[in-house]
């Protein structure tokens, strides 16, 4: 018949987790996701001093590469990746996050662009005005 409707089923769910990603550009090149939350309500700003880690994440990996420890200033120092100013400022002091970059936000301190997106591993350690 043509007003036959389909079977309708009820099932029970339960929810067993629920990952929020923040997207922290328009274009949605640059996310986060949060691992540890701040310790602190202000977040950083152009031209404050910087302490952070930041661990490339490469899935399926068994050995990550080290973590690197940075000391710089927002907006004056060159970041080791273009995208990392939009993390940065969204991070409170103590937060660690994992953040997701595509390619072209993703691009190093020598001009060279990955093939795909990169996932780091930040750790925002202090910040000073």
């Amino acid at each position: 018949p043509a007003d036959s409707k389909p079977p309708m089923y009820r099932a029970e769910v339960e929810l067993l987790g629920l990952e929020c990603v923040h997207m922290l550009t328009e274009d949605r090149s640059v996310a986060k996701r949060l691992v540890r939350a701040g310790r602190s309500r202000r977040q950083p700003r152009t031209g404050d001093a910087l302490t952070f880690s930041c661990q490339v994440v490469q899935p399926g990996s068994e050995s990550p590469s080290p973590a690197k420890r940075y000391a710089l200033t927002l907006g004056e120092d060159k970041l080791p990746y273009q995208g990392l100013g939009h993390v940065l400022q969204s991070m409170k002091e103590g937060e660690r996050c994992l953040a997701r970059l595509s390619s072209s936000a993703a691009t190093d301190e020598t001009g060279a662009v990955p093939e795909g997106p990169v996932e780091l591993d930040l750790t925002l350690h202090r910040w000073r005005r």
